[in-house]
């Protein structure tokens, strides 16, 4: 069976369904679902929904005079595809240009549904007296999924690839910062510097007053935490980014890297980015027997920020999902090989992001003094990459969270 998103395969997590962890995904609602808290198995029942509730509800009770710092991870917008039934209807103007199973629907109907999320959050805490001194950051964790010919339902158009792959569509997320905290200079403009998911740690920090030093690593002779104070740029005393460079990681792929450790290293159920005919690049066991001596990295890509010297993005390697959709992607005439869309990039493919966002010429050929700078940079970054032993997939895991814990997650291991 499959081990992989959640115990409640196939419904959002929302009920345990009686097919165990073998589950297939569907899209829409498992029939045999049973009834959520309220009744309704959807939207009484549905998972976002009770983390809305939760969420409302925590702001609602909450005493206006003390802080509070509120976290809302919805699963949403994710696989499986699947939401209230008046959510997708209210995008029914895209079935008939879109694939047989309403990917495209669906995924437009789970934004909207995260969308009114937000709004009803903002609207508690502006009833309850709070917005004046609240900061809202909102961000996605990765590019839309395009891979799998369309059925993930994303499209990251007009930027080239997606989820899983280190194209700007893949790694570019979308944001943005609201909240009457939020000094009236910064509001409603663009800000373009460089700044990663992990920089919020240190700016939170910053604006709580905490310290974000990792002080026990730091007694360990480990390297600082990688996490970047964006507080200033949020109350307008500077417009530059703290952050000049951004590492970016993968599954282990082979690599030239020097510094790179032996694939024969990964533990054999580590996934690996590997290029033959797939579907995306799904992750796929180590093979079984890699070339001896080949190397394998997790870091193999880097962005450097050298300001009025441009935005400079190097890619190592195989790159898949070399790909552009078009503006209404997935379609009804949807039909793509994956493994036809393939970069090969060898010592490194070069983009200047500022001038060429859609990353369409690569300039390695000519500056390859720079092109050996960015190299360097990530042979170092790689030498300090953490690569631990993370074990494998065990069906106990998702059979405690079926059958012991009843659709959460919980210790397995004996």
């Amino acid at each position: 069976g499959r081990l992989g998103e959640g115990p409640a395969w196939g419904a959002n997590n929302t009920c345990v369904r009686d097919c165990g962890c073998g589950c297939s995904v569907e899209v829409g609602p498992p029939a045999e679902c049973a009834a959520g808290p309220l009744g309704d198995p959807w939207w009484g029942g549905y998972e976002d929904s009770l983390f809305e509730k939760h969420a409302l509800a925590l702001v609602e009770g909450h005493d206006a005079a003390v802080p509070l710092f509120l976290f809302f991870a919805p699963h949403i917008v994710h696989t499986p595809l699947q939401v209230p039934q008046e959510y997708a209807d209210r995008f029914a103007f895209i079935a008939p240009t879109d694939k047989p199973r309403h990917q495209r629907q669906v995924y437009h109907a789970m934004v909207s549904f995260a969308d009114d999320i937000v709004g009803n959050l903002t609207a508690a805490f502006k009833r309850k007296g709070m917005w004046d001194d609240t900061l809202v950051v909102f961000s996605t964790d990765n590019g839309g999924p395009v891979y799998g010919n369309g059925t993930a339902g994303a499209n990251n158009f007009p930027l080239r690839g997606g989820k899983m792959n280190n194209w700007e569509g893949g790694i570019r997320g979308n944001a943005f910062v609201s909240g009457g905290f939020l000094p009236p200079s910064r509001r409603g403009i663009k800000w373009d510097g460089l700044a990663a998911l992990w920089d919020w740690y240190a700016t939170f920090s910053a604006l709580a007053g905490v310290d974000a030093t990792d002080h026990r690593a730091a007694k360990a002779s480990l390297p600082p935490i990688d996490s970047h104070d964006l507080s200033a740029v949020l109350l307008g005393k500077t417009l530059a980014s703290p952050r000049a460079e951004l590492p970016i990681g993968t599954e282990p792929r082979l690599s030239n890297l020097s510094s790179a450790p032996l694939c024969a290293s990964y533990n054999r159920a580590t996934p690996y980015y590997d290029e033959p005919s797939v579907v995306g690049d799904e992750p796929k066991p180590l093979p079984d027997s890699p070339p001896p001596g080949s190397r394998c990295t997790t870091v193999s890509a880097l962005i450097v920020d050298e300001g009025k010297g441009g935005l400079w993005k190097l890619l190592t390697g195989t790159v898949e999902q070399a790909m552009y959709t078009g503006p209404a992607y997935p379609n009804s005439t949807t039909d793509e090989v994956s493994s036809h869309f393939v970069s090969h990039c060898g010592d490194g493919c070069l983009f200047e992001l500022r001038a060429d966002p859609l990353e369409t010429s690569d300039l390695a050929s000519r500056h390859p003094q720079r092109l050996a700078r960015l190299r360097a940079k990530l042979e170092a970054y790689e030498a300090t990459a953490f690569n631990p032993d993370r074990g494998g997939n065990t069906a106990a895991a998702c059979e405690h969270a079926q059958g012991v814990y009843r659709g959460f997650w919980g210790p397995f291991m004996r």
